[in-house]
């Protein structure tokens, strides 16, 4: 693992759990939220806060951990590009996985693909934020590294 820079791997970690978070409440609350509407009966009562909340972050977080670990092993400081690859592939990977998920629920169709598309753009900036905590940032540093 020779692109496991630490320092830079945590930073990419909170960082993308953060925005994750962010574009959760944006895309799925506040653009999407008929969707969102429609799938809360679906929910367990009292979700938020309860246990299984907790539990839920703590999926997040591990799914967040292996995809920036996955991320250094294939690492070749292409830059932006890079990132955006990475996180558009990843994105269709784990899109797919939720779509696949999101066929079985009483959704439309289109809802379902809406969530695919939504997986795809949150991974994608996870893939962006990846290539930016990841950029070289100079000879000096690349070689104590």
């Amino acid at each position: 693992m020779k692109n496991l820079n630490l320092p830079r791997f945590v930073l990419a970690v909170v960082l993308i759990y953060l925005a994750m978070w962010a574009m959760a409440v944006l895309l799925h609350q506040m653009i999407f939220p008929d969707v969102a509407k429609q799938l809360s009966g679906l929910m367990r009562e009292g979700f938020a806060g309860s246990a299984f909340f907790y539990w839920q972050l703590v999926g997040y977080l591990v799914l967040v951990v292996f995809f920036a670990l996955i991320f250094t092993y294939g690492y070749e400081g292409r830059g932006l590009a890079e990132g955006v690859r990475y996180g558009i592939l990843m994105g269709v990977l784990l899109g797919a996985a939720d779509f696949v998920w999101m066929i079985g629920f009483p959704v439309s169709l289109g809802d379902a693909f809406l969530f695919f598309l939504t997986d795809v753009i949150m991974w994608t900036v996870a893939g962006i934020i990846l290539a930016i905590v990841y950029r070289p940032s100079g000879d000096a540093e690349e070689s104590t590294t």
